[in-house]
């Protein structure tokens, strides 16, 4: 005879007791956040090929002289709010927050423009320096051959503020993420994307954006581009090289440097690398910058040592005949 003995519980089907348990669920690991997205669209959007460029041109209204002064100008117009008047719009605050005596007015002009009226000013701080690492990297881009379609990228490569900063954080892997290849002459090198030059063309008042890409000069060609809409074929100029000349200093002689060494100091110039040293959310009124100091670098240090050896033996032997 089955049953529960008098006084026991009846048991529980096991059915239910599964259901009537509840484990608690693991807790989800923290995602790792990535930049992934970033570089992958950026690798989309770069024109590789000629072809690459002449489509994208097109699609951008940028691949004839008929068009492309009418195109600037609507990129540079307020209301249509795109990313270049965006991007010349924060260079310019940049050179208002340097020359001005009170800087509250121009971060509240940032955030108003920015629509985000409680925008800390260290976030507007880093939105800018974003802007600024992007035009040394285009300026980088057309020193090394690609001329003046490196600025014309501004245009087609990803350009909001989330993009820039990863660019100017990870400046190498956006260089090489480029295809740098001479282009011929042609129109778009007569009225070239220089970001200063936009923003001296639309605020006349601002100059100074510490860039020395172009002379003065090409300015005016620029200036004259837009005005008359005469887009001649032509590759803009190179940058002339900066050497500067050498002092005559009193007990002091110059000494030839080896070529290798030259080569050195060009090569660990182009990879130095630097980082801001203050932990994170310590302001200070004094902006402080560090330099990683690579294996590059030493080999040069080793070269001078060994070119001033060479030098001070000479010396000596030259004292003791």
């Amino acid at each position: 005879m089955s049953g529960t003995p008098p006084g026991q519980d009846s048991p529980v089907p096991f059915s239910d007791l599964v259901t009537t348990l509840r484990f608690p669920a693991p807790a989800p690991k923290p995602r790792r956040r990535t930049h992934d997205p970033i570089w992958d669209k950026l690798a989309r959007k770069v024109p590789k090929t000629e072809a690459d460029w002449q489509t994208v041109r097109r699609r951008y209204d940028f691949d004839s002289p008929e068009r492309i002064p009418g195109t600037l100008a609507r990129l540079l117009d307020p209301l249509e709010e795109s990313n270049l008047h965006k991007i010349v719009f924060l260079a310019g605050c940049s050179v208002d927050l340097h020359e001005a005596s009170d800087t509250e007015p121009v971060y509240s002009t940032l955030r108003q423009f920015l629509g985000n009226p409680k925008l800390p000013s260290s976030t507007l701080d880093r939105y800018l320096l974003a802007v600024g690492r992007l035009i040394e990297l285009l300026d980088k881009l057309y020193v090394q051959g690609l001329q003046h379609r490196a600025l014309e990228l501004i245009l087609y490569i990803p350009n909001d503020i989330a993009h820039m900063r990863q660019y100017g954080e990870h400046q190498d892997r956006f260089l090489q993420s480029i295809p740098v290849t001479k282009p011929p002459p042609e129109a778009q090198g007569s009225i070239v994307l220089y970001i200063p030059f936009l923003l001296h063309y639309i605020r006349p008042d601002l100059e100074a954006l510490g860039t020395r890409l172009f002379l003065a000069e090409e300015f005016q060609h620029f200036s004259s581009a837009i005005r008359t809409h005469r887009l001649d074929p032509c590759l803009p100029p190179l940058p002339p090289p900066i050497t500067p000349p050498l002092r005559s200093i009193q007990h002091f002689d110059a000494f030839d440097v080896s070529e290798n060494l030259q080569k050195g100091v060009l090569n660990s110039a182009s990879q130095l690398r630097g980082f801001n040293p203050a932990p994170p959310g310590l302001t200070s009124e004094v902006d402080l910058y560090a330099y990683e100091w690579s294996t590059v670098h030493q080999a040069v240090v080793d070269e001078v040592i060994r070119s001033l050896v060479g030098v001070l033996q000479g010396v000596m032997s030259s004292l003791i005949v």
